[in-house]
């Protein structure tokens, strides 16, 4: 029969891991809301750089150049964060790096978050 402390040590476990994934899954929403919000601001800030300088139809499509490569590039990112993140915090739930790796992605995502709200501007109805 099992000792009653492994029982114990490993329900404990399985519910850290369980909260890491969690925390996880939380993480990557974020980031996927992030992925979007990249995709507004470049698209924003090349508008707001190129449309003086070219025809409409021209800066649209420059626009859309930028933004294809942002998104790229992004969302190789946010795929490094997944994977990357998974493998980590599975190995490392409830330490102090743990804890610390999943603030700073939050803090991030945060800023990306907040810099697109202060940029771009809301649509009007």
């Amino acid at each position: 029969m099992d000792n009653p402390d492994n029982q114990t040590a490993y329900i404990r476990r399985l519910g850290e891991q369980i909260v890491a994934l969690l925390l996880w899954a939380a993480s990557l929403a974020v980031g996927f809301m992030c992925f979007v919000y990249i995709q507004d601001l470049t698209g924003y800030i090349t508008a707001s750089i190129v449309v003086g300088n070219m025809s409409d139809f021209q800066a649209a499509r420059v626009v859309r150049l930028v933004q294809m490569v942002w998104v790229v590039i992004s969302g190789m990112i946010l795929l490094a964060l997944a994977v990357g993140s998974f493998d980590y915090h599975s190995k490392k739930a409830f330490t102090s790096q743990s804890w610390r790796v999943f603030a700073w992605t939050f803090g991030i995502e945060a800023a990306i978050i907040l810099l697109r709200v202060i940029i771009v501007p809301a649509p009007l109805s």
